[in-house]
Order: C-alpha cells, then sequence, then structure tokens
C-alpha cells in the first residue's frame, strides 16, 4: 500500500518562501540599525576634545562641580593655548598633539610636567573661570587674571622632583597668558579699565598684580619668593612681542607690569613672609623686568629704546610702594625699597644683548633709571611720608644704583676708570627726577618754612 501526501497541503511553497523572505530581511535591517548606533555612540564617546582644543581627558576634580565645555568660549580658548603652550615647555614629553605652530607662547622656560600635571592645571583654570561665572565673557580684562589664579593654584597639589622646578612652569603660565593678547585687543573694553590706564596697561597691570600676588596659592614658601618674582616679570616682559604690542605701548606696558607686580606683594600670605624679604622681592622684580629687555622683538624696537624702558620700570615700582599694606612696613621702609629698585635695575644692564647696545650706554641707561625712581616720589601717599624725606630718599635713590654697579660685568667696562664718570650720572639722574615732582607737593611739607622741600 503506498502513502500519497499533497505536499502543498503541507508546505505551501509560494507562502512560506515569501514569508522567509521577509524575515531575513527584517533581521537584516534590525542587525544594521544596532551597528549604526553603536557607532555613533562610540564616535561621540571618543570624541575627547572640544573645538577649541582643549582635552576633556583630565582627570576627575574631587569636587562634584561641572566644568563648561562650551566650544565657543572665549575664556577656554585661551586656556587652550596655555595647554598647548604646556606641553610645548615639557622636556618629558614628545608632543604629538601639537606642533610649534601652536606656539602663543615663544619664551624658551623647559619644564618637567607630565600628561597628568598638565591636566590637572588646565582643569583648575576651567573650574576658576566656571566659578567666577565667566564661562561666556568676552572681556579679557576679567578672564586673564583668573585664568593666572586659577593655574597657580594647581601648583600646589603638584609633585615636583626638586623644589625650583616649579619655577618654569610658573614662568610658562605667565608667558602663555600675555600671548593670548595677541590681536585679541577688542577684545580689552574701556569700561573695564581702571583709572587713567589703557585697557592694555589695566590688563597687563592685573596679570603681573595676580602672577606675584598669589604665589602663596602656588604651594611656594617666602624664600622662595623673590626668584619666582624675578622669573615671572622676565616672563611677562618678554612676551610682550608675543601680544602684539607696538613699539608706543611698550613704555606704558613696563610701568604699569612693574606697578602691578610691587603692588601685590602684600597679596601673599605665608608665615614666613615679612618685610625682611620684600626687599629682596622688589630687587628681582626690577631685575627681571630689566633682564628681559633685549628679548622683545618688535618693528621699530632697539637698543635707543632702552632708556625710556628702564626709567619706567623705576616709574612703576616706585610709585607702587604705597599700595603694600602689611604688618611692620611703614614709610620708615620707602629709603630702603627705593635702594632696590634703582639696584636691581642698575645690576641687570650687563643681562642686555642688543645690537649698538654696550658700555658706553652705560651712563645714559644710569641717569634714565635714577631720574625714574626720583621723578615717582611725589607718586607716593603713605603716613609719615611727605617732602621732608625726600632728600633721603634721593640719597638712598643713588646709592642703590651705585651699589648695582658692582653687579656689572661689561666688555668695556672697567669699574676703576669709569665709576666716577657713572656716579655723576647717576646724580644727574636724580637732578633730573626731581624736576618731574609735582612742586605743590613739594611746598606741602610738614617742616615748610618757605623752601621748596624738594630744592636742595
Amino acid at each position: 500500500m503506498s502513502l500519497v501526501v499533497d505536499v502543498n497541503l503541507l508546505f505551501p511553497l509560494k507562502i512560506r518562501w515569501h514569508h522567509i523572505i521577509l524575515r531575513i530581511l527584517a533581521i537584516i535591517l534590525v542587525f544594521l540599525l544596532i551597528s549604526c548606533k553603536g557607532g555613533v555612540t562610540s564616535s561621540t564617546d571618543d570624541d575627547s576634545s572640544d573645538s577649541s582644543g582643549t582635552s576633556n581627558t583630565s582627570p576627575q576634580s574631587s569636587s562634584s562641580t561641572t566644568i563648561p565645555s562650551t566650544s565657543s568660549s572665549l575664556a577656554l580658548t585661551v586656556i587652550s593655548e596655555l595647554e598647548i603652550n604646556l606641553q610645548n615647555s615639557s622636556s618629558s614629553l614628545i608632543s604629538s598633539t601639537s606642533s610649534s605652530a601652536d606656539l602663543v607662547s615663544s619664551t624658551t622656560n623647559t619644564t618637567n610636567l607630565s600628561d597628568n600635571q598638565i591636566d590637572e592645571i588646565v582643569l583648575a583654570a576651567k573650574q576658576a573661570i566656571n566659578d567666577a561665572d565667566l564661562d561666556n565673557s568676552e572681556d579679557l580684562i576679567k578672564i586673564m587674571p583668573v585664568i593666572m589664579q586659577g593655574a597657580e593654584s594647581a601648583l600646589a597639589d603638584l609633585t615636583f622632583t626638586l623644589d625650583s622646578d616649579i619655577l618654569p612652569v610658573l614662568n610658562e603660565i605667565s608667558a602663555s597668558i600675555v600671548g593670548s593678547l595677541n590681536e585679541r585687543h577688542n577684545y580689552l573694553p574701556d569700561s573695564s579699565s581702571e583709572g587713567d590706564l589703557t585697557p592694555l596697561q589695566t590688563v597687563l597691570n592685573d596679570i603681573s598684580e595676580t602672577a606675584i600676588g598669589y604665589l602663596d596659592d602656588a604651594g611656594l614658601i617666602g624664600s622662595e619668593i623673590p626668584d619666582a618674582s624675578n622669573g615671572i616679570l622676565e616672563s611677562i616682559i618678554a612676551s610682550l612681542d608675543d601680544a602684539g604690542l607696538e613699539v608706543t605701548e611698550l613704555k606704558g606696558a613696563m610701568e604699569h607690569i612693574t606697578a602691578g607686580a610691587v603692588g601685590a606683594i602684600d597679596n601673599i600670605e605665608l608665615a614666613d613672609f615679612d618685610i625682611d624679604i620684600i626687599d629682596d622681592v622688589i630687587n628681582q622684580i626690577t631685575k627681571g623686568a630689566t633682564e628681559a629687555l633685549d628679548e622683545i622683538d618688535i618693528d621699530e624696537y632697539d637698543y635707543e629704546d632702552l632708556e625710556v624702558m628702564v626709567n619706567h620700570i623705576t616709574v612703576g615700582a616706585t610709585s607702587a610702594l604705597d599700595d603694600i599694606e602689611m604688618t611692620g612696613y611703614d614709610a620708615e621702609d620707602l629709603d630702603e625699597m627705593v635702594n632696590d629698585i634703582t639696584a636691581g635695575t642698575t645690576g641687570a644692564l650687563d643681562d642686555i644683548t642688543m645690537e649698538g647696545y654696550d658700555s658706553d650706554n652705560l651712563g645714559d641707561m644710569i641717569n634714565n633709571i635714577t631720574a625714574g625712581a626720583t621723578g615717582a616720589l611725589d607718586d607716593i601717599s603713605m603716613p609719615g611720608y611727605d617732602a621732608n624725606d625726600v632728600s633721603d630718599m634721593v640719597s638712598d635713590i643713588q646709592t642703590g644704583a651705585t651699589s648695582g654697579l658692582d653687579d656689572i660685568t661689561m666688555e668695556g667696562y672697567d669699574p676703576a676708570t669709569d665709576n666716577t664718570d657713572l656716579l655723576d650720572n647717576i646724580n644727574q639722574g636724580t637732578d633730573t627726577g626731581l624736576t618731574d615732582v609735582d612742586d605743590s607737593w613739594c611746598t606741602n611739607a610738614e617742616n615748610y618754612v618757605g623752601t621748596n622741600m624738594c630744592l636742595f
């Protein structure tokens, strides 16, 4: 007996194959959709940088605050440039993420920063901007000091092989921030200017003031402040060409950078930082500023401008002496401070190397150094200080410049034969400076008896 089966009843081919094909196509479509979704997610997760080039792979902060990531932020652009400069300054990194073309600062500070340490500095700068609610600000006068303070504060938590390793890091941070002013002067609004300062002078003053005034937040001890101040001032002034300044803007920059630095000294709060260290800091501020004069590369700037530069360095430093308010500091300390201002500036004259500048220029340079310090004596306003003190102050200005001669070693300069003429230049400078002092101040001395107290 044979069994006959109608295959069409068990397996209707037309309907069965049609369903199978549809199911296969559906499975393929679902697989493709899942693959595409996974690819997009992976791409997003791997994107560790915002459009400004700022890395978002930094270690997480111990706080729960949110770091801003707006790609259009002016502050984040400046911080990104800081990150690039720190990477390029590090001798321990082979930078594969940036090139020399990315550099904002052309200074040659060499640090030993690791990638993680740079991340910490960048993270702290971003946090400072966030805390100050400047995420979307377009005012560099407000932004720059906050980034400076934030970056410096991160250094206290970093471990350095040698204590001195922190100094080039401070220098590079200062240089980078100043360099980021280039082609951004339109982000310096008049409304943020201080007093009669221009917007550019204001931001340079504030950068210098912050860089010096928050050195305690960087983890330094008192004895390290003088050397740190020297390096920071040299780095700031050496970066003025990177900042896009013109030669006509330099003298104002010199004056307000040194004024900002000197005036910020009292902001340093350390148990071992007292009046005995202040004079060393002031000496190193003016010394560092002078040492940097040959590092400025600006069209039409040459050795003939140096006399004006040192004049304004001492003007700025002297005029800011009354901004210092510290326990134990009063008018009786002023004579020692002006001594250190002219000593630091004079002693650094042999560190300048420029075409056309040699020992024959020393007389005019020293003349302008003492003239600047003397001419600014009436800018000081402190209890217990008036024109009665001018004679002693002038004497100390001269003494400081004279002691600075001992630090000069230059080809063609012989102290035995040249110092007689240079001492005359020192005295001529103070005479010139006295003519710049306001007559009304000179005749308002406490013991005024009908004689201009500034003429003696």
